[in-house]
């Protein structure tokens, strides 16, 4: 007889609760030690590490993303982030199911793989905290 084993129950964020019926969401994070807790959504997402550092834990493969970084997360990945470092700072982009697979699966999985850090150069960095800060 198979050991039963009871899974954690993952917790689901749903694009009609966030979106608003647009096809983006964009928050700003600043965190310090904490976790997220381990979850998934029906939507797509990157993060991208404005300041500071911390670890993204995605289908089960763990990462460390600094300054610069960034991370794709497709829909029904599950995942969580692990701030350890002190004072980080994230830009947090979700993109709906459905503009994403209109305009973006073409670049899947050669463009974007899941638990794969990215960088962004300098000055689209710079850019974006000029976008933020004003």
């Amino acid at each position: 007889m198979q050991p039963v084993i009871n899974a954690p129950e993952i917790a689901t964020a749903r694009e009609q609760q966030l979106f608003n019926g647009k096809n983006f969401h964009v928050f700003i994070y600043n965190k310090t030690e904490s976790i997220s807790g381990l979850h998934q959504h029906d939507y797509y997402e990157f993060t991208l590490v404005l300041t500071g550092r911390y670890f993204q834990e995605i289908n089960g493969k763990r990462v460390l993303l600094e300054r610069g970084d960034f991370v794709f997360i497709p829909l029904g990945s599950h995942h969580q982030s692990f701030y350890e470092f002190g004072a980080t700072r994230i830009l947090n982009v979700g993109i709906s199911k459905r503009f994403f697979e209109q305009h973006y699966l073409p670049l899947l999985p050669y463009c974007f793989v899941a638990s794969q850090v990215y960088r962004t150069n300098n000055a689209f960095l710079t850019y974006v905290e000029t976008v933020i800060l004003h």
